[in-house]
C-alpha cells in the first residue's frame, strides 16, 4: 500500500489523530529519535533514525533522516542508544508487541521515553487493506500497560482519542456538526477514557523492577 499510503491517509480522522500526536510529541520527544513503523516519513525529522520493514515505504522516506529496514521486533542498535522511540499508529502491524517492548526498552538509555499511538479494541478488529480481508489483534488498555510495565516501562501520559465520535479513516467528508461537537467534548471530558484510539508516553525505568 504504499503508493497509496499518503492519499488513503489525508482524510479528517488522520489529520484529527496527527494533531494530537503532534501535541504528545511536542511534549515527551527529544534527543536522538528512534521511529519505529516509520512508513513514508511523516513523523521524521532532526536527529531521527527511521526503521520499517517495507522497502517500498522507506523508498518514499528518503532524505528526510537516516533510514534502517528492519523489524520492531528486532531492532539493529545497541543498547541505551536512544533518548525517545516512538511508534506512531504502527502497533497494529506489529506481529508480536511483547518484543517490540522489550526492544524498545532496549535500545533506550534508563529514563528515556517511548511515544505511541494505537488502536484499542473500541475499533473494529476487521479491515480490507489491498483488497485483502484482515483480523486484527488489538490490545487492551490493561493489555498494553500489562505488556510495556513488564518490559520496565512506567505509563507517563494517557489519552483517549475518538471517545464519542467514530473515525472513518478512508473517508474525505469533513466531521459532521455533530462529529465536531463530540471531538471538542472529549478534549474536555473523555481524555481519560477508552477511546478507538489511545495516545501514551511510557517512561523507562532507571532502576529496573
Amino acid at each position: 500500500t504504499a503508493d497509496m499510503y499518503n492519499q488513503k491517509h489525508d482524510s479528517p480522522a488522520t489529520r484529527h489523530l496527527r494533531k494530537r500526536e503532534q501535541a504528545l510529541m511536542e511534549r515527551y520527544v527529544g534527543g536522538r529519535v528512534l521511529d519505529v513503523g516509520c512508513g513514508t516519513g511523516y513523523w521524521l525529522g532532526p536527529n531521527t533514525v527511521g526503521i520499517d520493514i517495507s522497502e517500498r515505504m522507506l523508498r518514499l522516506s528518503r532524505g528526510k533522516a537516516p533510514l534502517v529496514q528492519a523489524s520492531g521486533e528486532n531492532l539493529p542498535f545497541r543498547d541505551g542508544i536512544f533518548d525517545t522511540v516512538t511508534c506512531m499508529f504502527s502497533v497494529l502491524n506489529l506481529m508480536n508487541p511483547v518484543l517490540f517492548a522489550k526492544e524498545a526498552s532496549r535500545v533506550l538509555r534508563p529514563g528515556g521515553t517511548l511515544v505511541m499511538s494505537l488502536a484499542s479494541t473500541k475499533e473494529r478488529g476487521k479491515f480490507r487493506i489491498a483488497g485483502t480481508k484482515l483480523r486484527l489483534n488489538l490490545l487492551s488498555r490493561k493489555e498494553v500497560e500489562d505488556i510495556f510495565r513488564k518490559a520496565g516501562f512506567i505509563p507517563e501520559h494517557f489519552d483517549g482519542l475518538f471517545v464519542f465520535e467514530r473515525p472513518v479513516w478512508g473517508l474525505w467528508k469533513p466531521f459532521p456538526l455533530s462529529g465536531r461537537i463530540k471531538l471538542a467534548l472529549e478534549r474536555v471530558f473523555g481524555r481519560k477514557e477508552n477511546g478507538r484510539m489511545y495516545l501514551y508516553a511510557f517512561r523507562k525505568q532507571i532502576t529496573p523492577y
